[in-house]
């Protein structure tokens, strides 16, 4: 598998979600991408951002690329005209970063969430300053209301340059801001292994306590979000 490139996909390319596996084939390609599920039908539009983030593309081996456009060529001669010819390839893709998309490797930190998480030495800590995109905005807020109203005993911190979500002083997680995005710090030792790999874990000679970075782009990360939150809380909090 490869990570996915607008300019490699063509309509009947094959596609596999990172949450659960499902398969789907590319139907149009413009400035979003539309695809179909093979399961039942289902059709989704979805940005660049959004397909790189959730979305891997399996590569296929030489015979059977050969085999498919034989039959491909086969058909093509019998009809002029067929709209929707079956793949059998799939592919899947974390948000472009310096880290490859490998099970069974620890994702280094990127210098992109290392400069939002880590101020730098000797310098002050630049000034936790809103998201300009107003979607983030009321994004970043509803996902803090979330968790001081169904995360028991949950209040916040807003420090100059990370805004903690706490019960009494101890801090569960932390939101880092950026212009076109925003960050959240989470426990690793609260994630599971599935949950670990939607997150850039820092080096362990950080020493971080809350060491596993994930990134909001868009609303359909909030649910995700959310459960690394609640997952970091029951194990920082209620596990205690």
């Amino acid at each position: 598998m490869k990570i996915i490139k607008l300019d490699n996909l063509k309509l009947g390319s094959e596609l596999v979600s990172i949450k659960n596996n499902a398969i789907f084939k590319v139907q149009d390609i413009s400035d979003k991408v539309t695809i179909k599920a093979q399961s039942n039908g289902e059709i989704k539009v979805l940005t660049e951002s959004t397909l790189k983030r959730w979305y891997r593309q399996v590569t296929k081996s030489v015979d059977e690329e050969q085999y498919e456009n034989q039959v491909q060529e086969q058909q093509h001669e019998e009809a002029p005209v067929i709209e929707d010819v079956p793949a059998t390839d799939v592919e899947i893709v974390k948000e472009e970063t310096n880290v490859a998309p490998q099970a069974d490797a620890v994702p280094q930190l990127n210098e992109e969430v290392k400069a939002q998480s880590e101020p730098p030495k000797n310098k002050k800590p630049a000034a936790n300053a809103q998201t300009t995109d107003p979607v983030l905005q009321q994004l970043r807020q509803r996902l803090i209301d979330t968790c001081i109203d169904q995360l028991r005993g949950s209040s916040i911190k807003d420090t100059k340059s990370y805004i903690g979500l706490r019960v009494s002083k101890l801090n569960y997680a932390e939101v880092y801001n950026g212009k076109k995005r925003f960050t959240i710090r989470i426990s690793s030792k609260a994630l599971s292994s599935d949950q670990a790999k939607l997150c850039t874990l820092a080096p362990a000679s950080f020493r971080w306590t809350l060491d596993a970075i994930f990134t909001v782009l868009t609303e359909e990360d909030f649910d995700t979000a959310m459960d690394l939150l609640r997952a970091s809380y029951q194990y920082k909090v209620v596990g205690r």
